[in-house]
């Protein structure tokens, strides 16, 4: 039998600077810290267990200015990371982004935007990534909509260094890339708003875990690309809104689908984690209530489709009161106690709760 256990604490301070009508100004500094204890047979803890602590700090401010016919923002961002780890060891990197972008609207039916990410990472050069969208109102409340991005995902500190039984870091792993495009059509009126859309996405350099024969570990490897073509489906209904109940009930459904149809090219003699456990189908029903402005009740269903692997059903719930600005909730996760894996022959957790407290405050 394996246990783990997690803590986890987030802090987050950020305030809007208006100086006038037209600038706003965002400043956000955020910290997050992580204690992850894993043993791999509790009974005999020495065979295997691993204490990660990880701690993160970032800061960031963003800014927007409105012009006669378009928006202007630009920003920077600044992350630091820490990690003291029995298995990873004493590491840190630190991560520079700044971005700018533009959009421009040239009547009440038809808008365009650019904009453009740079990033630089203490490990790994500058790099830039260019992004492009578009709308147009065909008719009320109808909007075609297209876009086009690139991005990078950097190696995680397990990609680099993880050392185990059945799976070994790779500390030679460059940063993988995705280049992304969709389009699509949307509806949207006071209470309802959906979308359908059709999206590819190219993933080159892309970091898999994988091995020659059954009975080598699993090492991740920049060894393959991934083109990926979908369909996407979103509906968002505000019941209470198109109801006229909304003063003491606040009631909405959300419901999304995701097709994916990847198609892997890579070495035929290498096994590939990726390719027996990527997504094929999901879906979603979301339910999320405030009932008299206290009382939070949500309740969320999927249902997934692995290629390879059996389908799963996942519920989820809520039920919250709030007092003045602090919320006092209860979360029970995996309703149904689902049996399922998500990745390799892990186990994921069966019903679990989490006690909480949130506290929000708006100065002004």
């Amino acid at each position: 039998e394996s246990t783990e256990e997690v803590e986890t604490a987030i802090g987050s301070i950020r305030y809007n600077y208006q100086p006038n009508s037209k600038l706003t100004i965002s400043p956000r500094i955020s910290y997050r810290y992580n204690n992850d204890d894993y043993i791999f047979v509790k009974q005999k803890p020495e065979l295997y267990h691993n204490i990660h602590e990880t701690n993160v700090v970032t800061g960031e401010v963003q800014g927007a200015y409105k012009t006669k016919n378009g928006i202007v923002g630009a920003g920077v961002e600044y992350r630091a990371e820490y990690i003291n780890s029995t298995n990873l060891g004493k590491r840190n990197r630190n991560n520079l982004g700044i971005f700018a972008e533009y959009k421009h609207y040239f009547s009440d039916r038809l808008n365009a935007g650019v904009g453009l990410y740079a990033n630089k990472n203490s490990d790994y050069d500058w790099e830039v990534f260019p992004g492009i969208d578009a709308g147009f109102y065909v008719a009320k409340n109808w909007k075609l909509f297209a876009n086009a991005t690139s991005g990078q995902r950097l190696p995680t500190y397990t990609d680099l260094y993880y050392k185990g039984p059945a799976n070994i870091g790779n500390a030679q792993l460059k940063p993988e890339y995705a280049y992304y495009a969709e389009g699509g059509l949307q509806y949207s009126n006071n209470s309802i708003f959906a979308r359908a859309s059709y999206f590819y996405r190219r993933s080159a350099d892309f970091i898999d875990w994988v091995r020659a024969v059954n009975t080598d570990p699993w090492q991740p490897q920049n060894f393959q690309t991934i083109n990926t073509q979908g369909i996407s489906l979103l509906a968002n209904f505000h019941m209470s809104e198109a109801m006229g109940f909304s003063e003491n009930m606040d009631m909405v459904w959300n419901a999304n689908y995701t097709y994916l149809n990847p198609v892997i090219d890579a070495p035929t003699n290498e096994i590939s984690k990726y390719a027996i456990e990527a997504l094929r189908h999901q879906a979603t029903i979301k339910l999320t209530s405030t009932l008299w402005q206290r009382v939070q009740l949500n309740i969320a269903y999927r249902y997934l489709y692995r290629i390879n692997a059996n389908d799963y059903t996942l519920v989820d719930a809520r039920i919250g009161y709030m007092v003045k600005n602090i919320l006092l909730y209860v979360d029970v996760n995996n309703l149904l106690d689902t049996q399922y894996k998500e990745v390799g022959t892990v186990p994921m957790p069966g019903r679990w709760y989490t006690f909480g407290v949130r506290f929000n405050h708006v100065w002004k």
